[in-house]
């Protein structure tokens, strides 16, 4: 095993990394001001991988039960620029991650697709693991961002997953939601990337009938077990980055009720169907 202080101080250094980057990349992306020549998707695969090899190490230090204060220790050493650096950092850290009762919160747009990719992999591996006994079935409203999945650096990881798990047995049933009778090309897009992987869609005209949700958040609900992810958006509105990822195990989000929300949207929505082009019908 790589010495401990060695193994520390790529902690420290990684977790500096992806804050900077990410306070950098939300900055720019917030006020549309990523420089011209910039390539997006390289940023955010970048974060991805500095996130992937900061747990990475972190699982070696905790498997070997040998984890110290080393940030600590040198926030109090290096009373410079430095340690305030470290500790502004930290902070920023830790308050994008909170537990509340049983709802795992994360506050980070970047944390919450990189937790929201996992999440995944934990739903695939939970479907395969059931050897065809249990079908498990989800139900999704989406709301937000379309481009998620069609040309979102994360596009094909989320469909590859998502793929997985329907190969495997469970079942998933996703409601896109937008203004128009008629769903814009970009939902249709989006719309046939996920039947061809096996997923019932629908669309919900959320001009045509009056449901009791803002359209600001979104949810992923498990029928079997209840639990569920909420996935809150920039602003007020539809059609916004995610902002926030609330994990749980109750089928109530703000007061409202998730299972009649779904019956809801479900009732008033139109599946899509496949044929030359798709079509509502």
């Amino acid at each position: 095993m790589p010495d401990l202080n060695t193994l520390n101080n790529k902690v420290t250094w990684l977790r500096v990394s992806i804050i900077l980057l990410s306070v950098l990349y939300g900055v720019l992306h917030h006020y549309d001001a990523l420089p011209h020549g910039v390539n997006e998707g390289i940023l955010i695969l970048l974060l991805f991988f500095l996130m992937e090899q900061f747990l990475g190490i972190s699982n070696k230090l905790h498997d070997g039960d040998k984890k110290d204060n080393e940030q600590k220790r040198f926030v109090e050493a290096e009373r410079n620029i430095n340690g305030h650096l470290l500790k502004n950092l930290m902070e920023e850290l830790n308050h994008s991650i909170k537990i509340d009762g049983s709802n795992l919160i994360i506050k980070h747009f970047i944390w919450a697709l990189y937790s929201y990719t996992n999440y995944w992999s934990l739903l695939v591996e939970q479907q395969k693991n059931s050897q065809g006994e249990v079908a498990l079935e989800l139900q999704i409203i989406h709301s937000c961002e379309m481009g998620v999945w069609i040309d979102h650096p994360l596009t094909q990881r989320f469909l590859q997953e998502q793929r997985k798990f329907c190969e495997y047995g469970g079942k998933i049933t996703r409601i896109l939601c937008s203004r128009g009778a008629v769903p814009k090309d970009k939902i249709k897009a989006a719309a046939k990337q996920m039947m061809d992987i096996g997923i019932k869609v629908r669309y919900f005209d959320i001009a045509s009938f009056d449901v009791n949700h803002s359209f600001s958040w979104d949810f992923l609900r498990t029928v079997q077990n209840e639990n569920c992810v909420i996935w809150s958006a920039f602003g007020p509105g539809i059609g916004g980055p995610i902002e926030l990822a609330v994990y749980t195990k109750t089928s109530e989000y703000e007061g409202t009720d998730l299972k009649r929300l779904w019956s809801d949207i479900e009732k008033h929505s139109v599946e899509f169907t496949e044929g030359p082009s798709i079509n509502i019908g």
